[in-house]
């Protein structure tokens, strides 16, 4: 049972949640306004969105990339308008956080009451993953906003009905959405399922058709935009081995592929909690609070009867996980950032069921979980916001290479540096940068084994510059030691500049050097 709240207690919850709407969008600010340098993946998309026309921009990316056409395009908009700039390449994503923290209030409060509307808040404006792709050339705070804007309209069709105007609405919001985000379709397909479900178990037929209506709207601009764009993507080889992880097996065969599901399912905890900008990953540790949070929020909303409301929240979870069964859609990491939506949404209302327990017992286990759900990522947010964060550094890398370039001198860029070195070159308006011409290294150096078979036709030379990013595969700086011991078998280090994932290094191969074999290399502990 649940106590009706107090009028006190109510405008209590509605301070709360105004102050954790003001934390939470100082934190994006600062996010935002941290204008770090652009890491891999913003640097392979950025290359495309500045160096093709709004034509080019719907044919196959460059560097394996894949990006919904209708946020390239808005994407293209904003550096015509602002210029080839970090600020401008994140404007979108930027604004898109910020509508996210309105519209969980605004659900919320619809369906949650001012308790939940403070709560789902609070716990949107500190979450990591938010925080962090605020400040990304990324589609992914795209995704959660569309996802969140469809749950917010499909809500309020819950509640009042699927009037025409409203079905109207819905049918316009979501031919768009799917443009702009590649998941969203998942969030579509539970709210068409519930709103046609629902209205036809209710013998209103007419709205049930209406709703058939959204619904063949959103089909045919998703299949529009699929056999435009993402096609390719489905075809592209790259793409599933690099996801093969978020990939189901049905029936599972093996023990490996039943603990694939638990990986699979825990991970849709674990991405809210990842911010690029800091290196403390709060993941593991808040998956299974998350997880429980949640289970307590689909008890909450069964408790209280509203098959419709449940189904909404819960459906495109279960589309998603078809979608990865059946080997379309990888549901890891940032491609799961989409489910913030409705696990926020339902994480809020059992918190906010709990909370408003008329038993004391049921109000204190509230406050438990409320607090272990807020601790951490409050900490970590207190960190982010009141420290300078220390940023993906490509910019300040490169400024200092071509500052120390000399004529004569040779570059030898590796695979994860050289779409920032590109970048930078190309829009970045670094002084000096443009003299750089790297040298072809088909053996790659980031790979220290296959480095040692490339170094020989460098020996002699005085002055080799060598890039080499580790941000993606290693944060702990181990390959970056790795390859300054195979270096230093091979010349002397005059110069090395790094800053929290990008290095430089200039060697000397003039001196006399102990050739290094494959079998002497020892990656250090």
């Amino acid at each position: 049972m649940l106590k009706d709240t107090p009028r006190a207690g109510l405008r209590a919850w509605v301070w709360v949640a105004g102050f954790a709407a003001i934390l939470g969008v100082l934190l994006r600010v600062r996010a935002f306004l941290a204008n770090r340098s652009l890491w891999l993946d913003e640097a392979m998309v950025a290359m495309n969105i500045c160096g093709r026309d709004f034509a080019g921009l719907a044919r196959p990316l460059e560097y394996d990339q894949g990006a919904p056409v209708g946020f390239l395009w808005a994407e293209r908009l904003c550096v015509l308008a602002f210029g080839a700039n970090e600020f401008a390449l994140r404007l979108l994503p930027f604004l898109a956080s910020i509508a996210t923290l309105y519209l969980v209030y605004h659900f919320c409060r619809e369906n949650f009451e001012a308790t939940g509307a403070a709560v789902g808040v609070a716990l949107a404006a500190v979450m990591p993953s938010l925080i962090s792709y605020a400040g990304e050339a990324k589609q992914y705070a795209l995704d959660v906003t569309a996802g969140l804007l469809v749950l917010t309209l499909a809500g309020d069709a819950l509640r009042q009905g699927l009037s025409s105007r409203r079905a109207i609405v819905l049918a316009l919001v979501g031919g768009v959405a799917v443009w702009f985000s590649h998941p969203v379709v998942f969030v579509l397909a539970g709210a068409g399922t519930t709103l046609i479900l629902k209205e036809g178990i209710n013998r209103r037929f007419p709205a049930a058709f209406m709703g058939i209506g959204a619904a063949a709207l959103w089909l045919t601009s998703f299949v529009a935009h699929y056999f435009l764009s993402m096609k390719d993507l489905q075809a592209n080889t790259y793409l599933k081995e690099f996801w093969e992880s978020g990939f189901l097996n049905f029936p599972p065969r093996s023990i490996k592929d039943l603990r694939q599901y638990m990986v699979v399912g825990l991970g849709i905890f674990e991405a809210p909690f990842r911010n690029m900008q800091i290196d403390e990953n709060l993941s593991e540790r808040m998956s299974i609070m998350a997880a429980a949070v949640w289970l307590c929020g689909a008890f909450a909303l069964a408790r209280r009867g509203n098959r419709g409301l449940t189904m909404l929240l819960i459906m495109p979870l279960m589309f998603a996980l078809f979608a990865a069964v059946a080997h379309k859609y990888p549901l890891r990491f940032r491609l799961a950032l989409f489910t913030v939506g409705p696990t926020v949404l339902v994480s809020s209302a059992g918190l906010a069921y709990l909370l408003q327990s008329e038993e004391r017992t049921g109000r204190i286990v509230g406050r438990v979980l409320l607090v272990c759900s807020l601790l951490l990522p409050c900490s970590q947010a207190a960190q982010f916001l009141l420290e300078r964060p220390q940023p993906y550094g490509a910019r300040k890398v490169l400024e200092q290479v071509a500052r120390e370039w000399r004529p004569g001198d040779l570059l030898l860029v590796d695979g994860g540096s050289e779409p920032p070195f590109r970048w930078y070159q190309t829009y970045g308006h670094i002084a000096g940068l443009d003299r750089l011409i790297p040298t072809t290294c088909p053996e790659g150096i980031n790979d220290p084994a296959k480095l040692v078979s490339a170094l020989p036709r460098f020996k002699g030379k005085s002055r080799v510059w060598l890039l080499v990013s580790d941000h993606l595969v290693d944060r702990q700086g181990r390959e970056a030691q790795l390859l300054r011991l195979t270096l230093d078998q091979w010349g002397e280090c005059r110069e090395s500049v790094a800053v929290r994932g990008y290095y430089a290094y200039l060697y000397d191969f003039q001196s006399d050097a102990v050739t290094l074999t494959r079998t002497s290399l020892v990656v250090p502990n």
